[in-house]
């Protein structure tokens, strides 16, 4: 490999696990998600083909699946990729290099030998952030593009993102979405036409999908009254936000019998507020719950930073 390979290789900014767990689900496994992902085209409306770049915003809590749905929008190829010429996923959230996120955003959308010339130092000199903004906007320019950045937090990012990445002057019908747990972020950078706030799961669907992380039907519930009371109290308890959970590994692992236990010590503040104490608890309820042999592997990753590529011999 020579050095602008490694260099290349080396800088390729990773997209998180929680991308990746997004992009291998399967279709099938994503209870409530048709209509969301009907509503968000319609805001995308992808066939417009000339045009100043709108941003869409999608909003919610921590864990509601903004990053799924907009992923599988984003894959969607008959709706959505075919009308544009080059498209780019980008994590952003708490804490991002900017230098990275500008070298991802040139190699997803003018190529690895665009990156490779981009890096070329000038007159001995290392690329500069303002460099890397620079070639990015003029590759742009003409493109009509459609970039998803994922996880923004504050508007501070968002303007320094939107002022040195894309080109000002771009009236191709290119597209922006913006995913945010932060809904007084969406509504100070734009108005409430281009948000999408993600609502929680209705209860049908979420009892649809508690039963299949636990292998049971909508019949075994109805022909066991015992079960069928303890999930209710679950999607009651508001555990499931939406088409996946963090928590719905404890339920599938562990004796149903043993499920009135957990429903006690899950917050019940959940119902109505949630908040960071009762996404304390559940954490801890989580962790509580795992084998033995796996919690120092959990405790062990507490010492990465957020979106950090962890490799596997480390």
């Amino acid at each position: 490999m020579d050095a602008s390979n490694a260099i290349c290789e080396m800088d390729s900014y990773m997209e998180d696990i929680r991308n990746h767990s997004a992009n291998n689900s399967d279709e099938a496994e994503l209870v409530g998600f048709a209509t969301p992902k009907r509503e968000l085209l319609d805001k995308i409306n992808a066939n417009v083909d000339n045009g100043h770049a709108p941003v869409i915003w999608v909003v919610g809590m921590g864990g509601l699946g903004k990053t799924t749905l907009v992923r599988k929008t984003y894959e969607n190829k008959e709706d959505v990729a075919k009308y544009f010429s080059c498209c780019a996923w980008i994590t952003v959230s708490q804490s991002f290099l900017k230098t990275e996120m500008l070298k991802d955003m040139i190699r997803q959308l003018l190529g690895n030998e665009a990156l490779k010339e981009c890096l070329k130092e000038p007159e001995g000199k290392t690329v500069q952030v303002a460099d890397l903004a620079s070639y990015l906007r003029k590759g742009l320019d003409q493109k009509r593009y459609f970039i998803v950045l994922d996880d923004l937090w504050n508007i501070h990012d968002w303007k320094w993102i939107s002022t040195i990445a894309f080109p000002s002057d771009n009236n191709k019908g290119s597209r922006i979405i913006v995913t945010t747990r932060e809904n007084g972020v969406a509504e100070a950078c734009t108005t409430k036409t281009y948000i999408y706030s993600l609502k929680p799961l209705e209860e049908e669907c979420a009892v649809d999908l508690l039963l299949r992380k636990i292998g049971k039907s909508k019949e075994d519930m109805e022909n066991d009254e015992k079960l069928k009371t303890t999930v209710i109290q679950l999607v009651k308890k508001c555990l499931f936000t939406t088409g996946y959970t963090h928590n719905r590994a404890i339920f599938a692992t562990t004796d149903i019998s043993e499920w009135k236990i957990l429903f006690k010590q899950l917050p019940s503040e959940l119902e109505s507020n949630p908040n960071l104490e009762a996404v304390r608890r559940m954490v801890t309820l989580s962790y509580s719950h795992l084998p033995s042999y796996l919690k120092p592997y959990f405790l062990y990753l507490s010492i990465f930073p957020e979106d950090f590529e962890i490799k596997k011999r480390c």
